[in-house]
């Protein structure tokens, strides 16, 4: 007997429906609107267990980063996977070595095969910032610093002022000045400036 239920989930307009190969009584399908992952096991107390003919629908929630996960069981232990991967591997092909998944411009809720592809970590992170979802620089919700005194720090820093008095003026740690005067913070704030002299 087959451990996957050969009824797929009643949904109008379903583009496609796949099982998930490496756990048994899952499957993810897509309509015009979004994606879904499914469950075919039936509920045995805390985790569900056996296969059943009944698909279920699988609760997605975000993760720290705003990806969208879902919790799979096999072999007694639950696994968190995003969405994005599985509708990935499932409706795009093989993903190439060194390849991640990316989203489009819908953002990275539409989990649907028309807004993944796969490419490069480069490109994913170009991706965020076109699509204005980078955290970088005042978007980051941890950063002291912004745009605009970042730049004032680097303009002192040319015409002279130090790294002490410059963190000490902008309530940061010197490390965060040489960080800002080396390019490895804030990089898109230096390449526009220059640093006209080494620390």
């Amino acid at each position: 007997m087959s451990n996957q239920s050969i009824y797929p989930p009643t949904v109008p307009h379903m583009l496609g429906f796949k099982h998930i190969r490496l756990f048994p009584g899952y499957a993810a399908s897509y309509d015009y609107v979004r994606a879904y992952v499914w469950c075919c096991r039936k509920r045995n107390g805390r985790h569900p267990s056996t296969i059943g003919r009944e698909w279920r629908e699988i609760k997605q929630s975000p993760n720290m980063r705003g990806y969208l996960k879902v919790s799979l069981y096999r072999d007694r232990k639950i696994t968190a996977m995003l969405v994005h991967q599985i509708i990935g591997s499932l409706f795009l092909g093989r993903r190439p070595k060194r390849l991640i998944t990316r989203h489009g411009i819908a953002g990275r809720h539409c989990n649907l095969p028309s807004n993944l592809c796969y490419g490069t970590h480069g490109q994913n992170s170009q991706d965020m910032v076109d699509h204005g979802c980078s955290l970088k620089g005042s978007r980051n919700p941890f950063s002291k610093l912004d745009e605009r005194r970042v730049t004032k720090i680097i303009l002192d820093w040319n015409a002279g002022t130090e790294m002490i008095p410059l963190a000490k003026e902008h309530s940061v740690t010197h490390g965060a000045i040489w960080n800002i005067i080396k390019g490895n913070a804030w990089a898109h704030v230096v390449k526009k400036i220059g640093i006209l002299r080494e620390p």
